[in-house]
């Protein structure tokens, strides 16, 4: 061997010595470790990369504004039925005398005439004197009119404002019968035909059939009024007689001078009317 040639195994030698041997190599991150080997821990995991953001939602869309409804118009007031009110050209046979029909005359207040709904004690049909269950007749009474607005231009009004007189508050006397009865015997009025009733000075063939109409009219008001259940008044001064709520409904005091006549067309209500046709 030449002395080249045992340096350089010398030195081999040297290296081999000082070079460690390495059993276990770490594996790179991310792989497998084999069987038995200890797992390798990422000691940076802020070096691991983010997930993905989440796609952003399109915004909501800007909602819009709620239309401002437009205000709901007050309807018209109401306006009442209108009528026919031609009168009848006749002459009315009285027992104060003969008289051209339609005409002008004194009318005087009367009291109360008892309806098929006013009913007394021991199943009598009229009272026996001249207050006997009146309060509660003239308050039924009152009590139609609030409801029905008789006058479309009237609040509710208090009943002592349609009967404000003693007379209002009574029966009509027993003239030749009995307090409350009219001058036909038995027969009664209903409530609507009592409450808008009147009466002239009949004789007994020319007394219409109860309950027949005829017109009232007052200042530029008019009601329908039934004839035919009272008779009078017997004075010769007067051209009739009618209900206290005749007089309310005309605005009228008793003993006012209105036009009175039969009507022509007998299918109008009782009550206040608006007429048409003016009548003549």
């Amino acid at each position: 061997m030449s002395i080249g040639t045992l340096s350089s195994c010398l030195v081999s030698t040297e290296v081999k010595r000082r070079t460690p041997v390495i059993q276990n190599e770490t594996p790179e991150v991310g792989e497998t470790p084999e069987d038995g080997e200890n797992p390798v821990v990422d000691e940076n995991p802020e070096l691991i990369a983010d997930p993905p953001p989440e796609p952003i939602a399109d915004p909501l869309p800007t909602p819009r504004p709620e239309p401002i409804p437009s205000p709901i118009p007050t309807p018209p007031p109401e306006v009442p039925p209108s009528y026919n009110c031609e009168l009848k050209i006749e002459t009315i046979v009285l027992a104060n005398g003969s008289k051209k029909f339609p005409r002008t005359g004194l009318i005087v207040k009367e009291s109360h005439l008892a309806t098929v709904e006013d009913d007394f004690p021991q199943g009598r049909l009229f009272p026996r004197d001249s207050t006997e269950e009146v309060r509660r007749h003239y308050n039924r009474s009152c009590a139609r009119i609030n409801k029905k607005r008789v006058l479309s231009d009237e609040k509710p009004v208090p009943c002592l404002s349609i009967y404000p007189d003693p007379w209002d508050k009574e029966w009509t006397p027993p003239e030749s019968g009995r307090a409350g009865q009219g001058s036909i015997g038995l027969k009664k009025p209903t409530v609507e035909q009592e409450m808008w009733s009147a009466n002239m000075y009949w004789t007994g063939r020319s007394r219409p059939r109860p309950g027949e109409k005829f017109l009232i009219t007052y200042n530029g008001r008019s009601v329908v009024v039934a004839m035919g259940f009272e008779t009078g008044p017997y004075n010769k001064n007067f051209l009739g007689g009618a209900q206290p709520e005749v007089f309310w409904a005309l605005k009228a005091q008793s003993e006012s001078s209105m036009k009175l006549g039969r009507l022509q067309e007998q299918s109008l209500p009782y009550g206040p009317v608006r007429c048409r046709t003016p009548p003549r």
